[in-house]
């Protein structure tokens, strides 16, 4: 979760926290405090993990001197507990808003693609110039580097088989991606692209294990 907080000199940045169910009910895991030391302001975060623990925070971003904009960071679990990787820019703002309205980006919101559990989704608002109620509303969608692609079987020999060559087919959840494949406990090696069939080399009776990543 996370929350606005005043960091000093009636600068605003995001607290954000982590718990985790051990077994025994839900504990504080990690917390921090985002705010870089660049006098700028930053509030309306939404946050999120994904199934490989990387956690992405998006905001808006804004001073005296800085049109709102939106941008967000992002932290993996290998990182020092509490503490999130470089800031990026989604969206940098060409105006601010007039209106005397009292509200802004309510509906900030940062999500995991349900299909690829590695990407985020994050929206938020801005104003590309000034004005009294013109805002706008941003979609971008990002990931951790470090995420692998998750790779599915697609179809293959359903159980027993007298075919000492079967056929495999399989798929990622990311474009572009390249495929090794083994049977049994060789080493992998370079395989058939998405979608296209991969053969194995005759196998002799008995069990087999096909894999691919």
């Amino acid at each position: 979760g996370n929350f606005t907080v005043n960091v000093g000199a009636g600068r605003a940045g995001i607290r954000w926290f982590e718990l985790r169910d051990t077994g025994s009910g839900y504990s504080l895991f990690q917390e921090g405090t985002w705010a870089p030391a660049d006098g700028l302001n930053r509030w309306m975060g939404s946050i999120a993990m994904d199934g490989d623990g990387n956690i992405a925070l998006g905001y808006s971003v804004s001073s005296s001197t800085v049109f709102p904009g939106i941008r967000y960071a992002m932290r993996n679990p290998s990182d020092p507990p509490g503490t999130l990787q470089d800031e990026q820019t989604m969206v940098d703002g060409g105006g601010s808003q007039t209106s005397i309205a009292n509200r802004w980006g309510d509906y900030s919101a940062m999500s995991v693609d349900p299909a690829r559990d590695c990407d985020f989704w994050y929206t938020n608002e801005f104003y590309p110039a000034t004005s009294e109620t013109d805002w706008h509303t941003a979609i971008g969608t990002f990931r951790d580097p470090t995420c692998p692609p998750k790779t599915t079987i697609d179809t293959g020999p359903a159980g027993t088989t007298g075919d000492d060559t079967p056929t495999f087919t399989y798929s990622s959840n990311q474009v572009d991606s390249s495929f090794q494949c083994r049977v049994d406990g060789a080493a992998f090696g370079a395989c058939s692209g998405p979608g296209d069939p991969d053969t194995t080399a005759a196998l002799d009776d008995g069990p087999h294990t096909f894999s691919v990543r």
